[in-house]
């Protein structure tokens, strides 16, 4: 959504490069029109990951106990796969909030 926003911007003031503002006040109208817009929250990968790693250790723990049988199978290979699903997802979660969390630079502010 916000990089929709951010093109859409960008092509107001290509239509009109006069008035296109220094890089603060396009930042500043940009969360202007985010908070206009009501920005949508993403789910928090980071907590359903661990809670899938919560529910895939309690599968293969299981499916150790019980030792015998297609249910113990299933349990100790459905679990194993939570586990590694789980933590797929939570270090996602991770790198998405260290992306969010670092504020964005524009080009020609390196030095």
């Amino acid at each position: 959504m916000v990089h929709r926003l951010k093109l859409s911007l960008l092509h107001d003031y290509q239509r009109d490069p006069d008035s296109f503002p220094s890089w603060e006040v396009f930042q500043e109208d940009m969360h202007q029109k985010l908070d206009q817009m009501g920005e949508r929250t993403l789910p928090e990968f980071r907590l359903i990951g661990m809670l899938i790693i919560a529910l895939g250790t309690a599968a293969t723990a299981t499916g150790l106990f019980l030792q015998i049988g297609t249910w113990a199978v299933a349990l100790y290979t459905g679990g194993f796969a939570a586990i590694i699903l789980g933590v797929l997802l939570t270090g996602f979660g991770m790198m998405l909030h260290a992306a969010k969390s670092t504020p964005a630079q524009h080009p020609s502010q390196h030095q």
